[in-house]
């Protein structure tokens, strides 16, 4: 009689467990679908913001001027498109043609949305650079070893403000910006 009842308190007990499990699994998939549409639609907005420069159009040759072999000083660059609810954008300038792996040349973060333009060798009022590849904590323009590289700046716009250091790391940055990249642009440079 005991064993009888025990067994069917268990198989209540695990009919129930059962139908709580299904009822979580639903919500789930509910959740990941609204989570997709969600990021689709944010995902669409991310074509609309520019980045562009008055010295060089995307995919072209990056301006002497502005590389080790020339004044090592950033580019002009204008932006455009910037979604209205961005709190801040931040900018990387990355090598991915360097030998030793990904070269990062340039991070600055918390710029104000409102500015159109990053003026020559600019760093916006309130803006804070990170540290490049080779620890410095400032434009490094580019200095390809050999060959022709590809220098691809990324400009992000965020849905708050980062709250890191000056000299911040690149994976410091990325840890910071994940989950808050609202749109991003890029244009890419060339140099040899």
């Amino acid at each position: 009689m005991i064993l009888g009842n025990f067994q069917k308190i268990m198989r209540k007990f695990f009919v129930a467990r059962g139908i709580f499990f299904a009822v979580l699994l639903i919500v789930a998939v509910i959740a990941g679908l609204l989570h997709f549409v969600l990021q689709y639609q944010n995902n669409n907005q991310q074509n609309d913001m520019k980045l562009t420069s008055s010295l060089f159009s995307n995919n072209d040759g990056f301006p002497g001027a502005h590389t080790c072999d020339g004044q090592n000083v950033s580019p002009p660059l204008d932006i455009a498109d910037v979604p209205s609810q961005t709190k801040t954008l931040a900018l990387v300038l990355r090598d991915p043609d360097a030998p030793g792996g990904i070269f990062v040349h340039w991070i600055m973060f918390n710029i104000s949305p409102k500015i159109g333009r990053i003026d020559i060798g600019e760093v916006p009022e309130g803006a804070r650079q990170g540290k490049t590849t080779d620890g410095k904590t400032r434009y490094v323009g580019p200095c390809p070893p050999s060959g022709t590289h590809r220098y691809i700046f990324t400009l992000y716009a965020l849905d708050t403000e980062l709250y890191l250091n000056e000299g911040a790391s690149i994976e410091q940055f990325n840890a910071a910006i994940s989950g808050h990249t609202l749109a991003t642009a890029g244009l890419l440079a060339k140099y040899r």
